[in-house]
């Protein structure tokens, strides 16, 4: 397989333009569930229990274990069985709530509105400058110092860009990215794992979904973590057509919102093991990704990366990530030789675009 078409895409791709990053979402997180009734003990409790064992108290960690509150049957048994033990030998390990189902469709409402609030303008900008680049590049050096041809592509012919087709990975909730194919009319190039059914859109990879060399007027867009305008119906999983403003997330809605809980296991069930297994399939395959605004938090999408970089011999990462990008990166050191680190700021710095198309056409690893 040949050719540049990989994008991953984490918080910090997006945080400029609007949405929140993921401790601006865990303190408004906590405020709301502070307003809720959490005593600051409960709370101490919970970010305590999370650090003690290495992980971040943040936003989808506080989500999941609220989750766990509202329905702790369903949730220790996709836990495991040492959840199961420490859950029976702890008969308090819920503490007294009033609203648990509740609490956790306040938090999925505060996730729309902070993640509806975007500065498309400024997206629709910097995304251009994005894609122009890697529409100029012709060859790009990898590990085993060959080329890969950029022929064909996407045409973004209403701006005037010629852009090689994208693969999109992502684990923001935001739809930026839809949005962005939106505004000039390029809605019917991006395939976002859904086929329209009547009036719904269903979620149908098989036939959504078009991962043939061949194409030459797709961008596959998939995310990991899912969005805030999918959904959980009758139909199966759906994604809503009108924008938040509009005011269709009622509770009962809300509840059934597709938002990724942070267990590896997770990653076991449809529709994240799908998800889970087109981005790895990708990474088998690419000689490029090009990760922007990630923080390598996620163990799902490490093991991904980690387990890409052992038996894709061919596979270089160009990593986008603020000026902590050389720490984040080092949160899995087994890639950090295959990584072009750059310190910048996407949709901050402009510098960051020239940098990202050096990297791909003179840099490869030693």
């Amino acid at each position: 397989m040949t050719g540049l078409s990989m994008l991953f895409l984490g918080a910090g791709a997006s945080a400029p333009f609007g949405p929140p990053t993921m401790q601006e979402l865990t303190v408004a997180c906590e405020g709301i569930l502070r307003e809720r009734g959490f005593s600051d003990t409960t709370l101490s409790k919970i970010k305590d229990s999370l650090r003690g064992f290495g992980l971040v108290p943040d936003f989808e960690a506080l989500l999941t274990i609220l989750q766990s509150f509202a329905l702790p049957e369903r949730e220790v048994r996709a836990a495991g069985p040492l959840t199961a033990y420490l859950a029976h030998s702890l008969s308090d390990w819920i503490p007294p709530l009033k609203e648990p189902a509740q609490d956790v469709v306040e938090l999925k409402r505060l996730l729309t509105e902070k993640c509806s609030k975007v500065k498309m303008d400024d997206a629709t900008r910097h995304y251009d400058g994005l894609f122009s680049i890697l529409g100029e590049i012709k060859s790009i050096p990898y590990a085993a110092r060959a080329h890969a041809s950029l022929q064909g592509g996407a045409f973004l012919q209403s701006r005037g860009i010629n852009v090689r087709t994208q693969d999109i990975f992502t684990t923001n909730y935001d739809i930026i990215i839809e949005q962005y194919f939106d505004c000039e009319g390029m809605r019917e190039s991006l395939r976002t794992g859904f086929i329209h059914q009547a009036v719904r859109s269903i979620w149908n990879p098989k036939e959504s979904y078009v991962w043939d060399d061949q194409r030459s007027r797709s961008t596959n867009l998939v995310k990991l973590h899912g969005s805030i305008d999918q959904f959980i119906t009758t139909a199966g999983i759906e994604k809503r057509q009108a924008p938040p403003s509009q005011g269709y997330y009622a509770s009962e809605m809300l509840e059934e919102m597709m938002i990724f809980p942070v267990h590896e296991k997770y990653a076991t069930r449809s529709p994240y093991f799908d998800l889970f297994s087109l981005l790895r399939e990708r990474l088998s395959h690419e000689p490029v990704c090009i990760v922007i605004g990630f923080s390598f938090r996620d163990e799902a999408v490490n093991n991904a990366f980690i387990d890409a970089i052992n038996t894709n011999r061919n596979l270089k990462l160009i990593y986008v990530g603020s000026e902590r990008a050389n720490e984040n990166i080092q949160r899995i050191p087994q890639i950090a030789k295959r990584t072009k680190v750059i310190p910048l700021s996407f949709g901050v710095h402009d510098e960051c675009i020239n940098q990202i198309k050096s990297a791909l056409e003179t840099w490869y690893p030693t």
